[in-house]
């Protein structure tokens, strides 16, 4: 059987650490593929979809290993693979398409938990922010919406503050970093302990970047 074993195209630059790995998966998946007696292929995936459905169709592999974690390092693009090879029917491995953009967004997934009456953080937009006074009281965690792996989180994440102003003005400081809007959550302790009893004795409000 020939297998395609599919990464991020910016895994081969060696700037980005998080998605370097996926070489080293892909070389170890292409062993275990070779040990029995299969045909592997690495292939780079990227935002030029034409190359990408030239290069794929005439390879016509019998199945893709999903390997891709981000796409040009975007990671709300996870997807667009899974989405691409849905079209030209070619089976591949791991989450299918609609999974991976539900479960990669931690706002979308968060809004599932909650109709389905799984306690969960809730979240404010900038714009509830903005538009109005909102009480903030105890610690405060500003991470990002769609990247994944801690991207962009330091100790200086963690953070107590005032007022809603004070709130919006420390997320624009992150605004590169973690890739884009400001999109604040913030939880009682009961509600996200599941969540957050690990990294903190007492649960933070939780504040989520949209890219």
């Amino acid at each position: 059987m020939k297998v395609i074993i599919l990464y991020d195209r910016i895994a081969k630059e060696g700037n980005h650490p998080d998605q370097s790995d996926a070489l080293v998966q892909a070389e170890a998946v292409g062993r275990a593929l070779s040990d029995l007696g299969h045909e592997s292929v690495e292939m780079a995936f990227s935002l030029d979809i034409r190359g990408f459905l030239k290069e794929i169709k005439e390879a016509y592999p019998q199945l893709v290993f999903n390997l891709v974690e981000s796409v040009e390092g975007h990671g709300r693009l996870i997807h667009f693979p899974a989405s691409i090879l849905d079209l030209l029917a070619i089976p591949y491995t791991g989450a299918p398409a609609d999974a991976l953009y539900l479960t990669s967004s931690k706002i979308l997934t968060k809004k599932i938990l909650a109709g389905a009456a799984i306690p969960t953080p809730p979240y404010y937009s900038p714009g509830d922010l903005k538009a109005k006074s909102i009480p903030l009281k105890g610690p405060y965690i500003i991470k990002s919406v769609w990247e994944h792996a801690s991207v962009g989180l330091e100790e200086s994440s963690v953070l107590t503050v005032k007022s809603s102003g004070q709130l919006l003005a420390e997320m624009e400081k992150r605004r590169d970093p973690l890739g884009g809007i400001a999109l604040p959550s913030s939880s009682s302790t009961e509600e996200s302990s599941t969540f957050h009893a690990s990294h903190l004795k007492k649960a933070p409000k939780c504040f989520r970047l949209l890219k």
